[in-house]
């Protein structure tokens, strides 16, 4: 494995002014500039490595970010997810206490969002553009919001890796899904289809195929073709 050096806070100072000069940029009619710019930054960040690191003191662990400062201090028996520089800062991280999980804010002080109280806490990829974790408790899973507040209860048998910008879940033998933002669609369908061609979200109620629109609610596609002007779930175009 090659170990990559840690860059410095003039290196961050460099990729944060790339980024507010892409976040500037009309994206209709400067494609050639946001390509060259997100190149230079890609460049920058493939060189060091940006993550943050566990440190141990007196057999306890704790989190440092890539400059050597902490972030969580080393009060744990376990800390996960250990993100790179620029994961938001205001997303917690999973942190163990004798044999339960809880979420530690990374802010230098350690704040404690969540008590300690689930067997076990699973943040992925995902967790750095959506604002959902998922927890589980005896052998059942749920989902809870980055400041810790519950968003379904924990009654489901299974959580699929979430992609399209949802999670697809599932409670006995029926499907639901937990949207990017936190929106939860309960399972109570037969069947969930992500369509690649399509950015609505496919739900199959009573073998009827239809979609899920802005309030929550089951349409058919035989009546959204009807109907004009609906929100659907799906894909962020």
């Amino acid at each position: 494995m090659v170990h990559k050096r840690k860059p410095t806070k003039d290196l961050v100072i460099k990729v944060e002014s790339i980024k507010t000069r892409l976040e500037r940029i009309k994206l209709s009619n400067e494609f050639k500039i946001i390509g060259m710019l997100n190149n230079q930054m890609l460049q920058i960040m493939n060189l060091f490595d940006w993550s943050d690191q566990e440190y141990i003191v007196n057999g306890k662990s704790g989190l440092t970010d890539c400059f050597g400062e902490v972030m969580i201090p080393a009060d744990y028996d376990e800390t996960c997810f250990r993100a790179d520089y620029f994961v938001p800062r205001e997303k917690p991280i999973a942190c163990k206490k004798g044999d339960k999980w809880g979420m530690v804010l990374p802010d230098g002080t350690g704040s404690v969002v969540t008590d300690f109280l689930y067997d076990n806490i699973i943040l992925g990829d995902y967790y750095s553009f959506m604002n959902f974790i998922i927890v589980a408790l005896e052998d059942k899973y749920g989902f809870i919001d980055i400041k810790g507040k519950s968003l379904t209860p924990i009654e489901l048998d299974e959580i699929y890796q979430p992609e399209s910008n949802m999670g697809l879940v599932r409670k006995g033998e029926k499907f639901g899904f937990i949207y990017y933002n936190g929106d939860y669609i309960e399972p109570v369908y037969e069947e969930i289809s992500f369509c690649d061609g399509d950015f609505r979200c496919h739900v199959k109620l009573n073998d009827q195929w239809g979609f899920v629109v802005g309030d929550k609610n089951y349409i058919s596609a035989h009546d959204a073709a009807e109907e004009e002007g609906l929100v659907y779930y799906g894909r962020i175009r």
